[in-house]
């Protein structure tokens, strides 16, 4: 520590010799006389006098100094001395000039050097009990005080027995179960009023008692459910132990005593109980490690238990373990609606606990019937349906004929969410989520090892049919989607996403269905990737990269896709987006780097074989061609082999020809590549029959940056046109293409487009499209 010594006082009149008055004068004059008084000590002031028998009218100069360096600024009679001159000799120099025109020089030193000072800061601890004795979780404070005031902020260290406490310097300190049976000082730092550096350490405390002396424990602290007692010990003898229980550390009203029995106000809410003891100085708080859970299960046969005894919004939770088989009888005969877990109770909610591994695997069957239900963080692997064979066997979550759910989402307001299902083993017509009800959310899932070999099979599919407020309203957004390839060659009818599972009836009904940012990466399909059967949907800011599929409107009236990235990445593979012409919108979508140069593909690409299903024939009755005009606008296009294509309907395409409004799309090549043609409009097999385009169909600044316009057909929506490489684009911080110059309002606006990444999207995920 820096001390402070009391410092020697002295008022001397030195004389002519060593350590005396020295001058400078002549043999005519009077010498004049200097006298210093003062005490020599930090913060004490020393006053010189000087005396001159020939007279003295003018002006003194004074310069003080330490030793013999100059002390800057100290030109007057009286100095006060300062820190810095701990232990040196101060000195003055007084210069003038006599009433006899005589110049004098008088020098006076003090006798002894400026002594260091004694301490006299002082830093105490408070909070310490009378009594001495600290148990852990008390607050101590430091306190510091000095005569010669403080003039800097304080610094704090604390300290148990010899060894500095990391991190904690702050004025409190609460001690922790880490400090028993140590003793607990502060140290601290700061400057005085004097300029002085002072560190005061504080006394020690006694040692830091024993917890078990004052200890709280709860009975339960894992796997509590509503009806259970708990029990708060307290491990101490006070007189004025008081407690309280809280639920989301919000007191619950009432619940005072050493015993709480757990309600159903409780559910999902985290525990936690507190002792106050010494007549309330000191708490001490015991928190259960999980939230509190309707029933804890361990096994696939309590599972179906527990939901068959579910009330109205209990919840559900798995603890760790196999689930193996869930809802499967080996000895099934007939029928088998009673067969799987039926949760028909409203608000039910089936979960994990906070630490569990818990699997549900092999043959399983979740049929979720009830509004408002939920699934969330519930993990699925290696799963089939209760029948492996879709057939007339009906289980409760077989609602076709031709499918077989896992999951069967048949209320309204239902959540799946936060959940991952992987490497299903189903074969033909399996998925592991059928879509239901109205209004049902699936949200934030990891789906991953989809076998898309397998006919009408795939993660999720969405019904749609004819009758009001019924299969509508559904969003199914902010999942990820991979892994999901044929074992041998992709099925056509399999798929990522249906929405619509008609050609024919079903699909005249509305979805009004919302598929949004979802993450589909790696992800391997014959063609359809998100398949639409039904009108009034959107499919909205999805990216889709390496992976091989469309956005595929095939049936149904006036859906949109809008704000999509599309790029399927290195090698021969396809995306894009397809659709009948029947008054879709398709806007703002980004597709690039599409090699695929066979056929019935194209970065849109128009179908018009399949208006002759039997749904699409009843929508073109019922609506005029202009109602059933398709827009496609702000789309752009790069690097994609065959960026705008049609089929035709029939051979003589008669009936019905496409209806499109093109405007702003922006089809480019960023330089002659490899591939082995760049088109901006693909229309061979649909012209080569004599087909056309509705004669009222229009086309607004479509710039065409590409090596062909045309591949040998008449069809072409180009306004704009000019070589590969000659678009001018730029990239923006995503690596997305923009239109510059002439093309910087054309195409789909990159600004508002957002490449999604995995960590965006799926289980625990948290990010929110900015809307």
């Amino acid at each position: 520590m820096n001390k402070k010594l009391i410092a020697i006082s002295v008022a001397a009149l030195l004389t002519t010799g060593c350590d005396g008055v020295y001058d400078n004068f002549g043999p005519a004059d009077s010498r004049g006389t200097i006298e210093i008084n003062g005490q020599s000590e930090v913060g004490q002031a020393l006053m010189v006098t000087v005396a001159d028998d020939d007279g003295l009218s003018n002006a003194v100069t004074y310069t003080w100094m330490a030793d013999s360096t100059v002390i800057e600024g100290a030109t007057e009679s009286t100095y006060t001395v300062t820190a810095a001159e701990v232990g040196t000799a101060i000195s003055v120099r007084a210069e003038y000039v006599d009433d006899s025109g005589n110049d004098e020089s008088l020098i006076i030193k003090a006798p002894a050097i400026v002594p260091e000072m004694t301490a006299d800061g002082v830093v105490m601890i408070s909070g310490i009990p009378d009594d001495g004795v600290i148990a852990f979780g008390s607050e101590l404070t430091a306190n510091v005080s000095d005569t010669d005031g403080i003039d800097s902020t304080i610094n704090y260290q604390w300290w148990a027995d010899d060894n500095e406490i990391s991190g904690a310097t702050a004025q409190s300190y609460t001690t922790t179960m880490a400090d028993v049976g140590k003793q607990i000082s502060v140290q601290t730092t700061y400057t005085d009023n004097l300029g002085l550096v002072e560190m005061p350490v504080s006394d020690k405390t006694n040692a830091i008692v024993d917890p078990t002396a004052f200890s709280l424990t709860m009975s339960q602290t894992d796997d509590i459910t509503v009806g259970t007692e708990l029990v708060a010990t307290f491990g101490g003898v006070d007189a004025t132990a008081a407690f309280q229980w809280y639920a989301d550390d919000t007191e619950i009203s009432g619940a005072t005593a050493q015993i709480y029995t757990v309600t159903a106000e409780d559910l999902e809410k985290t525990l936690s109980v507190t002792v106050t003891y010494n007549s309330g100085n000191k708490t001490l708080t015991q928190q259960a490690n999980d939230v509190v859970y309707s029933t804890v299960v361990t096994s696939g046969a309590e599972l179906v238990t527990a939901v068959a005894n579910a009330a109205e919004n209990d919840v559900i939770a798995l603890a760790s373990g196999e689930y193996v088989d869930v809802g499967y009888d080996a000895n099934y005969a007939g029928d088998l609606t009673t067969y799987g877990v039926l949760v028909s109770t409203n608000g039910v909610k089936l979960t994990r606990t906070k630490n569990s591994d818990a699997v549900i695997k092999g043959r399983t069957c979740i049929a979720l019937k009830g509004d408002n239900t939920m699934v969330d963080g519930l993990v699925f692997e290696e799963n089939n349906a209760l029948v492996p064979d879709a057939g007339s066997n009906e289980t409760a979550c077989e609602s076709s004929s031709s499918t077989d759910a896992m999951l069967l989402l048949n209320g309204d307001g239902v959540i799946v969410r936060n959940s991952i299902f992987k490497d299903h083993v189903g074969g033909t017509g399996f998925d592991w989520i059928e879509l239901r009800g109205t209004n049902s959310i699936v949200e934030r899932n990891l789906f991953s090892g989809s076998d898309s070999a397998n006919d009408k099979s795939g993660p999720i599919s969405i019904y749609i049919n004819t009758d009001v407020d019924q299969d509508q309203g559904n969003v199914v957004q902010y999942n990820h989607f991979t892994n999901i390839t044929p074992s041998s060659s992709a099925n056509s009818g399999a798929y990522a996403i249906q929405v619509g599972r008609s050609t024919g009836d079903d699909s005249k009904g509305v979805g009004q269905h919302t598929i949004q940012y979802n993450l589909f990466d790696g992800v391997e399909v014959k063609e359809r990737l998100i398949k639409v059967q039904g009108g009034e949907n959107t499919i909205k800011g999805n990216t889709i990269i390496n992976s091989v599929g469309m956005i595929s409107l095939e049936d149904g009236v006036f859906n949109t896709v809008s704000d999509n990235i599309i790029i399927p990445g290195e090698g021969v593979k396809s995306g894009g987006i397809a659709l009948s012409a029947l008054g879709h919108t398709v806007t703002n979508n980004y597709i690039a780097e599409d090699a695929y140069t066979g056929g019935d593909r194209g970065g849109i690409f128009i179908h018009d074989d399949m208006l002759d299903n039997s749904g699409n024939e009843a929508a073109i009755a019922t609506y005029t061609g202009a109602e059933l005009a398709v827009t496609i606008s702000n789309n752009t296009l790069v690097n994609v082999a065959q960026a705008v294509g049609f089929d035709d309907r029939d051979a003589s395409c008669v009936g019905f020809p496409p209806y499109l409004n093109t405007s702003s799309n922006l089809i480019a090549s960023t330089a002659d590549t490899s591939l082995s043609k760049m088109v901006g409009t693909e229309s061979a097999d649909f012209s080569g029959l004599g087909c056309s385009l509705n004669s009222n169909s229009t086309k607004t600044d479509n710039h065409v940056f590409v090596s062909d316009i045309t591949d040998g057909g008449t069809v072409d929506i180009s306004t704009m046109v000019g070589n590969a490489g000659e678009a001018g684009l730029t990239t923006n911080a995503q690596g997305l293409y923009n239109g510059s110059g002439a093309q910087a309002n054309i195409g789909a606006d990159a600004s508002q487009l957002y490449v999604i990444s995995a960590d965006d999207v799926g289980p625990g995920s948290s990010w929110t499209a900015n809307e």
